[in-house]
């Protein structure tokens, strides 16, 4: 009886086990929530292909799934498409920030293509949703609080012939009630009876009450209903619906993506793969890749550095030999590589690039790969959206990360179709993103700005550079060096507190990269968070920041990113320094040296400084750095002009022209005449609320409204030192005129620059032409006056311009 009982208890053991096997083996092949334990998305089995077999895999479920239930945007960044507002017909421009999910920052116009919302209206989303929008807030409808009365006449039926005393919003217009704040009275005589008079009849009267805009009343005290007819709109007959935002239409953010009018994932057509292995970036030249963009094919190789991926097989049974033709595919992490992306005149945004990654669900969004874990066997993946303009095109994938799913090895993947499988495309390029760390191009930043930089070496966008080179150096080798040197990947690292540069600048080494305190990226980045003068303040003079206080003023994603803009500025300032060992420019070896001499000591620090921080000399911080550099075969490149724009040029706006008129005299007349004669003055120089952004600025100059186009005249006689895209200033021209005095002249038109660099001009002689590009509600002309400058280089205080203009 024992020895019976014995095996009966064994045979029970033998199952359990068994049954444990079975159930890991389950929760191995499925995927995971998306990168938080918290984030989950509702899924659904399909039976799908799987190379020669049939297999049940879990896919998103998307009548299920809105924009507004869809993960957060793990990041900040915007765009800035007002240089392309005229040819697309409307603004493309958006800022979005870490924590908005996609119907804060999508719009209309980018979602068009892939499900067709403008052919829905209010009734129909409601119909879908389950109920009625009619008591939904006017107030939340943006699209018709954008509309003028008489458009609405023409496009709610039975609007015009209702009387106006019937239709409340707008007898509140009509009548100038609650008007919104800048919004004068209706008519120059108040009217406070319409008597029997219909909507029509009203606008025919008096033309500019079409004209008003139903917003232009306070419109949260009615609902939809108060506006008959309205709910049963179609979007797109509302004027500029492409740029209304997905959570701007009641309900549009809760309608699930498989019951728009062109529904998500009904034919869901491809092919399930395993994940076999998983590899990160120590993984170098990989060519069997289904990793690409529908630019460049989904084949494109990764034939340098971090090519981390996952390798993909088909569904085998233990023991089979057979090798499929899918087996063995790659799938490249899009963090650490991308490729060329977007369509039409919009490809310009995000300088065309975009994570390497694939469209199985179709052209709404890229489906990346991240980050790739050998340790935990586990691989997030994230989701990219673009923005569109029509038939303008689109940008590339820029918009994002959105957590997904993350998988394990051996789960089944949908991969969709795979086609192109044999590209002839040049290899993906790195985007120096670093592991467990600063998430690369893909973070904070502005993708629209044009990789160019300033006269003065300042990067004129707020992304870090992706690899590369700048005036030669490989900017990616250049930071390992500077790293070798440093605190071996400690983003807590506190150097010892030292001065260089004669005693002007005293202070730590920060972080990873020991940035010493007064380093201006380094600085800048922290002094805008709150508390963050004080810190620096408090380093300065000695103190050593705790890690907590690390961690709070200058994290390891802003070390990452001021890290690679301080060196590319830094290399393109050192070019044009003369080196005291050849009399000529700073090149090869002796710039990365140089280079790195600037990082230790400060921008201005004296050529080969023997100052000290007390452990090293700025000199030799500039040896020990070229022969890291050089030590793994890095050479600095004979180009000068390297990949992001030689100093000084003119990297022209999308769609300028950049046309030179013949040179003038340049002679300064120490005097300075107006450069827009008989316009009146808009916002003065000092601090304001800035009209945009909606924080307190300074104003650097003064403004001249005046209409697009418009001839914009040299203030004085001098040279022009910088003609084209500058961040925040849109198109800008910028005069020299000798005696430390600089003016600036900004959002020209694009194509409106009729200088060149090193051009003289005379004073009076037209320059360009009144635009709106860059940080502008509207065309004017932005005058700056800066004194103190530096003679040929774009820098100078910001003084107020008017005393300097005379009749």
């Amino acid at each position: 009886m024992k020895m019976r009982s014995s095996r009966s208890w064994q045979q029970r053991g033998l199952r359990l086990v068994v049954l444990l096997l079975w159930l890991l083996s389950c929760w191995l092949m499925m995927p995971t929530s998306a990168w938080a334990d918290e984030v989950r998305l509702p899924t659904r089995l399909e039976q799908m292909q799987a190379g020669n077999d049939q297999a049940e895999v879990l896919l998103p479920d998307w009548n299920q799934i809105a924009f507004n239930q869809l993960p957060a945007i793990a990041t900040d960044g915007a765009i800035d498409g007002k240089a392309w507002s005229e040819q697309i017909g409307y603004d493309i421009s958006r800022v979005w920030r870490a924590g908005q999910t996609p119907d804060e920052f999508l719009k209309l116009g980018d979602i068009a293509a892939a499900l067709r919302p403008e052919l829905f209206s209010l009734e129909s989303i409601g119909s879908v949703l389950g109920k009625t929008l009619e008591q939904a807030s006017l107030a939340d409808f943006h699209l018709a609080a954008n509309q003028t009365i008489a458009h609405l006449v023409e496009i709610v039926p039975d609007l015009g012939n209702r009387l106006v005393t019937t239709v409340k919003p707008i007898l509140a217009l009509f009548t100038g009630q609650n008007l919104v704040d800048g919004v004068a009275e209706a008519l120059s005589e108040k009217i406070s009876d319409f008597g029997s008079l219909t909507i029509a009849e009203a606008i025919d009267r008096y033309p500019e009450l079409g004209q008003r805009f139903l917003g232009d009343t306070e419109l949260f005290g009615f609902q939809v209903a108060d506006l008959p007819n309205l709910s049963g709109v179609q979007l797109q007959q509302f004027d500029q619906w492409q740029s209304s935002f997905v959570q701007e239409v009641p309900g549009l953010a809760a309608v699930p993506l498989g019951q728009f009018p062109r529904p998500m994932g009904v034919d869901v057509a491809g092919i399930v793969m395993r994940i076999d292995m998983i590899y990160n970036v120590a993984e170098n030249h990989r060519q069997t890749t289904i990793s690409g963009s529908d630019v460049d094919g989904f084949a494109v190789p990764c034939q340098v550095r971090d090519c981390a991926y996952i390798e993909l097989d088909d569904l085998e049974n233990e023991g089979r030999s057979v090798r499929g033709a899918i087996e063995g595919k790659q799938w490249v992490s899009g963090k650490y590589q991308e490729v060329n992306g977007g369509h039409g005149l919009l490809t310009a945004v995000g300088g065309g690039k975009e994570p390497t990654g694939r469209l199985p669900f179709g052209s709404l969004f890229k489906v990346v790969v991240m980050e790739p874990d050998e340790t935990q066997d586990s691989v997030d993946t994230a989701l990219f959206f673009r923005a569109c303009g029509g038939s303008s095109g689109c940008t590339p994938y820029i918009i994002g990360p959105i957590p997904f799913f993350t998988y394990r090895v051996n789960a089944k993947m949908f991969v969709g179709l795979l086609t192109q499988l044999n590209s002839e495309i040049d290899t993906s390029t790195p985007t120096g993103a670093q592991r467990n760390g600063d998430p690369g191009r893909y973070g904070s930043y502005d993708p629209s700005a044009i990789d160019c930089y300033d006269a003065n070496g300042q990067p004129t966008q707020s992304a870090p550079v992706a690899g590369g080179t700048v005036q030669g150096v490989d900017i990616d080798r250049m930071a390992r060096a500077i790293q070798a040197i440093e605190s071996g990947g400690n983003y807590n690292a506190v150097g010892p507190y030292g001065c260089a540069d004669g005693g002007r600048n005293c202070g730590r080494g920060l972080g990873r990269y020991q940035f010493m305190n007064y380093n201006e990226f380094a600085a800048q980045t922290i002094a805008r968070k709150s508390g963050g003068q004080a810190f620096l303040d408090r380093v300065r003079s000695g103190q050593r920041p705790t890690q907590a206080e690390m961690m709070q003023f200058f994290p390891p994603a802003d070390q990452e990113q001021a890290f690679r803009n301080s060196l590319s500025a830094l290399a393109q300032r050192a070019s044009r320094q003369i080196d005291p060992t050849t009399g000529r420019p700073f090149t090869s070896g002796r710039l990365v040296e140089r280079i790195a001499q600037m990082h230790h000591g400060g921008a201005y620090s004296r050529i080969d400084s023997r100052a000290s921080d007390g452990n090293i000399t700025t000199y030799q911080y500039g040896v020990r750095a070229r022969q890291n550099y050089e030590s793994g075969g890095g050479a600095v490149s004979s180009s000068a002009s390297g990949s992001l724009g030689a100093p000084g040029s003119a990297c022209t706006a999308p769609g300028g022209t950049n046309s030179a008129t013949t040179n003038g005299d340049g002679v300064a007349h120490g005097r300075m005449i107006h450069p827009l004669p008989g316009t009146r003055t808009g916002s003065p120089f000092g601090w304001r609320v800035h009209p945009i952004y909606g924080d307190r600025r300074m104003h650097a100059g003064q403004d001249f409204p005046a209409p697009q186009g418009t001839p914009i005249r040299a203030a004085d006689g001098g040279r022009v030192i910088y003609a084209g895209r500058m961040r925040g200033y849109g198109n800008i021209v910028i005069l020299d005129h000798g005696n430390g005095l600089q003016t600036r002249y900004a959002h020209i038109r694009d194509g409106g620059i009729q200088v060149r660099v090193g051009q003289t001009v005379s004073q009076g002689q037209t320059i360009a032409q009144v635009g709106s590009t860059g940080g502008s509600t509207g065309p004017h002309l932005h005058f700056e006056v800066r004194r103190n400058a530096q003679a040929g280089v774009v820098s100078g205080t910001p003084v107020n311009p008017m005393p300097y203009i005379r009749p």
